[in-house]
This record gives C-alpha cells, structure tokens and sequence, in this order.
C-alpha cells in the first residue's frame, strides 16, 4: 500500500486524529481545543475554537519559514498564451499593497 493509499485510509477510519495530526502543522493564534462537534442538526464544526489568520497561513508564514523565494502561484492561462509565477515575498508585497488601497477606501474588519 502506497504512503498515499495509507493516509487516505487513515482520513477516513479516523477522521479527528487525521485532521488533529494536521492541524498541528498551522500557525494557530489560538489552537483548537477541540477538533470536530456537532450541532443538534448533526451539522459538523471543524477547530470550532481554534484562530487563525488565513492570509498570515497561506502566506507570512511561508516567507517566514524561509521559503519567501519559492512558487506561491502559477499561472498559465492557455486563453492568453501566458504564463506567470510569483513567489510568496512578492505575493506578500502584493498583498499589503492592495490592502493598503483598502485601507485607503475606509474599508475595515467586519
């Protein structure tokens, strides 16, 4: 059985401890206590008490753990015939940009 084929089955015997093993791996500002609950409809919560910033986790962290110069996106568009690739500290610089213009509009948290 391949390492794939393992940890797949292991997703799907045992859910929380695969998704706990997993998110240990996420820079949480505050780590889940619990992993999965459900509502009195059986409607699933996933790290129902865990925080984290997604941009800072997609990323920051990236750029921080020192893969700043590594591919964060590809773009290949056989529409245009172009092809681009950006790295996660030009990702980052782009991003601060277009929130600074946010900012700028009076947009806020919220």
């Amino acid at each position: 059985m391949s390492l794939y084929q393992r940890t797949y089955q292991h997703s799907i015997e045992h859910p929380e401890t695969f998704w706990a093993e997993q998110a240990k791996k996420l820079p949480w500002y505050t780590p889940p206590s619990t992993i999965l609950t459900y509502d009195d409809q059986q409607h699933a919560r996933w790290f129902g008490d865990g925080e984290l910033n997604i941009c800072y986790a997609a990323i920051d962290y990236h750029v921080e753990q020192g893969r700043g110069d590594q591919p964060a996106i590809y773009w290949d568009s056989p529409v245009t015939q172009s092809k681009q690739t950006i790295n996660y500290l030009e990702l980052r610089d782009r991003v601060a940009r277009f929130a600074g213009g946010l900012a700028k509009l009076g947009v806020t948290k919220g």
